[in-house]
């Protein structure tokens, strides 16, 4: 059974811009409130499905039920053998409609315990307002209410869906909290989920269900044992970002491989870490093993996992790297790379793709330590010249490659690969061979500290683009009768500037003003452009084209 769920928003997919394409199947719709009734009517109406809902504090027009809609107040329905307990209203905070105090709302969910035993249990809870410590916030407004929690740890419903807390998620997985056997889901906006028909009360949807034995996080020792890596840096602390963290050293059957935590483990614990990030509370560094690109938690395995449930991206963390030893490229190049980063303490990643190339990066940072020395005329230390290095010198020249998009030319590779290849011919090697018809020495000096001096005088979005324009000269032969059709054709083209049909040897003259990369030759790309533009076009019999050498042009004006 598809369901849909909705609150606190109108999504123009589901009203303005409605498509019932997009929602095939649904068989039951469950409003969690603050929305308005037109809203609620339209989707019942649209959908052809029976709608539940529930009010918020913020419902001030629902005196009678919209038109096709069930109003579920601190009440039980059930439809298609699910069982839906519907609970409305938020904390008390000023006095107005749909307020409630814990005591109040505690009172209204005993006053329902006869039934949820009759029933044994409870297959849906929907609400406006959260259970206390799980996706609420701190403000008397969108605080969650305790005895949610105590009827998600005594009834074990399958899915509780709440709205009130506005949220806006990159991923659907960050609506859902599992507490226990329970799916907590902020259905803020709308959210579209699936039940297993075969499901009884209390069981978890087969969309989310996990096994004890499965998706749990990576072992760090397996990992270590796999990669041989027990050499250690100390990489001090850093910011690390979240999603890179896949794994735990002693607790990786506590948590899934999102970090999430699992049903045997009490949530307690969690709840208070995450209050305290709520509250702007300062806690300490978690403590990170590293192999590779990946991190493992030694300790901070709840602040890890609450960060990722509030959405942070990243983490504050003092991490061990450890080197792997095999003997594998990969491996080679690593330990490299790990050289690397010791010699230059750069907080930054720099990630080269071929063995040997890190060694031509320290050469330039040792060169550039000796202009600096002579500058302030006494010694530099290295760290201090690389991160100057990297400032003044690596991260300019990455912004031109970037803006010139050359990485689109060279899969697999990276920005530093190009920066490498081009730095090291240009000012290590001043290799006469490293000539594309842009000129690649008007936009990058031919020794590094010029290029330094060039770009300390420009800002960012002043800096050169590996681009040029070519200009070229398309003579092309026609089929009789065709030559206004292919003028006209010709014309539409951007790239084309003037189009001219002839008498002569040849039909029509196109004047053609193309864009080229550091990478391309004139040649190429002119070509390109002539095969897949021109030579495509229905008529054309042959072409032929010419590309200036030494030019002059009168302005407009001077004609």
């Amino acid at each position: 059974m598809r369901v849909l769920t909705v609150s606190d928003r109108v999504e123009p997919i589901l009203y303005d811009q409605f498509d019932r394409r997009q929602f095939e199947n649904v068989e039951l719709i469950l409003a969690c409130g603050d929305l308005p009734p037109e809203y609620l009517s339209f989707l019942a109406d649209r959908l052809n499905a029976p709608l539940y809902f529930v009010r918020g504090n913020h419902d001030l027009r629902h005196d009678r039920p919209p038109g096709g809609c069930t109003h579920l107040a601190h009440d039980i329905a059930e439809f298609k053998g699910k069982s839906i307990l519907g609970l409305e209203g938020s904390r008390w905070y000023n006095g107005g409609p749909n307020q409630y105090t814990e005591r109040e709302m505690y009172w209204k969910i005993q006053r329902l315990r006869p039934r949820l035993w009759r029933r044994k249990g409870i297959d849906i809870v929907m609400t406006h307002a959260p259970p206390r410590h799980i996706h609420d916030a701190e403000d008397r407004c969108h605080r969650g209410f305790k005895s949610f929690r105590w009827l998600i740890e005594k009834y074990s419903p399958a899915y509780f869906v709440h709205g009130h807390i506005h949220a806006h998620f990159s991923d659907d997985a960050q609506r859902i909290t599992l507490v226990n056997r329970t799916r907590v889901i902020n259905t803020y906006g709308y959210y579209v989920f699936d039940i297993d028909e075969k499901n009884v009360a209390g069981e978890l949807l087969k969309r989310f269900r996990q096994p004890e034995d499965s998706l749990m996080l990576k072992s760090f020792k397996e990992i270590q044992k796999k990669e041989a890596a027990y050499e250690t840096r100390d990489r001090g602390i850093r910011s690390v970002a979240l999603k890179q963290i896949v794994g735990s050293v002693g607790r990786y059957h506590d948590f899934d491989e999102r970090f999430r935590i699992r049903p045997h483990v009490p949530v307690e614990r969690l709840d208070k870490v995450k209050s305290a990030m709520r509250a702007g509370k300062a806690l300490p560094p978690v403590k990170l093993f590293q192999i590779k690109k990946e991190y493992y938690a030694l300790d901070g395995n709840h602040r890890i996992a609450a960060a990722k449930e509030l959405g942070f991206g990243e983490i504050q963390a003092r991490v061990t790297e450890f080197i792997p030893s095999k003997g594998t490229l990969e491996n080679l190049l690593y330990r490299e790379k790990a050289k690397f980063d010791d010699q230059t303490q750069l907080p930054y990643t720099i990630e080269l793709t071929d063995f040997g190339q890190y060694d031509h990066l320290i050469d330039q940072i040792s060169q550039h330590q000796e202009f600096l020395a002579k500058q302030v005329a006494g010694a530099v230390p290295f760290p201090d010249a690389a991160k100057d290095w990297y400032d003044t010198i690596y991260r300019p020249l990455i912004a031109i490659i970037k803006k010139g998009g050359l990485i689109e030319h060279f899969p697999g590779r990276t920005l530093a690969d190009l920066y490498t290849f081009i730095s090291v011919h240009q000012w290590d090697r001043n290799d006469p061979g490293l000539r594309y018809g842009i000129g690649i020495s008007q936009l990058v000096p031919k020794t590094m500290e010029a290029f330094r001096s060039k770009m300390a005088k420009l800002k960012e979005t002043q800096y050169p683009e590996m681009l040029r324009e070519i200009t070229a000269f398309v003579l092309i032969n026609v089929e009789a009768k065709k030559e206004i059709r292919l003028v006209d054709k010709l014309f539409k083209l951007d790239e084309v500037k003037e189009v001219h049909s002839v008498h002569g040897n040849v039909d029509v003259i196109a004047k053609v003003v193309l864009k080229r990369d550091l990478v391309s030759s004139d040649a190429e790309t002119i070509g390109d452009f002539v095969h897949k533009k021109i030579r495509q076009i229905s008529g054309v019999v042959s072409s032929q084209t010419l590309i200036p050498g030494y030019s002059k042009q009168k302005d407009k004006e001077e004609l």
